[in-house]
């Protein structure tokens, strides 16, 4: 990414990711995975992240004990994204080049979920455990 987008346009962001118990250990010992995105996506088959972690605890399964990860995502040229898409379409930059982004957003200004369709784009630096309220 640094060579397609140079060091200024990596977009390097803190965001949230959560997942099911019976997950954690996979990400942490292989980092995320594409082929295991759900069918039901909003900005593209891919993984996805959010600025804030009470949003990422949603995807959690409320067991005793749930995990969400802290992770350093890098953004890049981002767009909206959809849900029929596999890759982002191409945008214009302001030079009036074409170029293939490499995330799709929500439409928030600033966005606050990207999903990201390279695997290497993405690095779960920390963990996050916490018990859940019981009701």
């Amino acid at each position: 990414m640094r060579r397609k987008n140079g060091n200024e346009n990596l977009n390097e962001n803190w965001l949230f990711h959560g997942t099911k118990s019976d997950n954690h250990h996979h990400i942490m010992s292989h980092g995320f995975n594409r082929s295991y995105c759900r069918d039901y996506v909003y900005y593209g088959r891919g993984v996805y992240f959010s600025r804030y972690a009470c949003y990422s605890c949603n995807y959690s399964d409320r067991q005793d004990l749930s995990f969400i990860f802290l992770c350093r995502v890098l953004v890049g040229h981002h767009t909206y994204g959809s849900n029929d898409i596999r890759v982002p379409p191409k945008i214009d930059l302001l030079n009036g080049k074409k170029i293939q982004p490499d995330s799709t957003t929500d439409h928030q200004d600033p966005y606050t979920i990207v999903c990201t369709f390279h695997d290497d784009q993405n690095y779960p630096e920390y963990i996050i455990t916490y018990m859940n309220k019981s009701e």
